[in-house]
């Protein structure tokens, strides 16, 4: 019988960090994950960017309005309608109030979201006039939703995926579910977001 070979110690001390730095970026060994969230995690984006909400300003963007920074003037972090310059002013205060100076997207979900350093916005002061729907997101879940038919609400026409809280959803992911299920776990459940906001028109998540 033959003998198998030994592996010096080296090699084995890196494979062991690099499976730890592997199990640490998703909260558990990639060897744990389900084939919807593998499929998942490689369409998920980690598009993002920093930005200073000291150097932000109200600027013409294409047919409207836009929040910008001052230092890059081609890269809108909102943008309004032209007769809603006042959203957008807004828009920027509110950034302001909770420190946001990053912003995120979630695949090509159309969901966009803002941190404060790293962090999910809070403050013990919520901006005035917003408007919150609060959820746990313990209990956020993944579902898959019928579209019924206007004329028989019997008759289903189509189906989506769409992150729920109870009664209420709080995103609609069409017919990917792969991405509804990352989002929970990424966007839901890795920032602990508790409140979803809207004023005038500008939707942002915080705690």
């Amino acid at each position: 019988m033959k003998r198998m070979n030994k592996f010096p110690l080296s090699v084995i001390l890196i494979y062991l960090v690099s499976f730890a730095f592997v199990s640490s970026l998703y909260g558990q060994p990639a060897v744990k994950a389900g084939k919807a969230e593998a499929a998942g995690r490689k369409k998920v984006s980690s598009r993002g960017f920093r930005f200073d909400p000291q150097n932000l300003i109200i600027s013409e963007f294409k047919d409207g309005w836009a929040v910008m920074e001052s230092t890059n003037l081609n890269r809108a972090l909102a943008t309004f309608a032209h007769n809603r310059k006042s959203d957008a002013e807004q828009a920027m205060r509110i950034m302001q109030h909770y420190g946001m100076n990053e912003k995120y997207f979630v695949g090509t979900s159309g969901l966009v979201f803002f941190l404060a350093s790293g962090k999910a916005p809070e403050d013990p002061s919520p901006f005035p006039g917003e408007k919150c729907e609060t959820f746990d997101p313990k209990n956020v879940t993944v579902e898959e939703k019928a579209i019924t038919s206007k004329k028989d609400p019997n008759e289903v026409v189509g189906k989506y995926w769409a992150l729920v809280d109870g009664k209420n959803q709080l995103w609609r992911f069409g017919n990917d579910r792969a991405m509804a299920g990352m989002a929970r776990q990424v966007f839901i459940k890795q920032y602990g977001f508790t409140n979803k906001c809207n004023v005038d028109g500008f939707t942002y998540w915080r705690k």
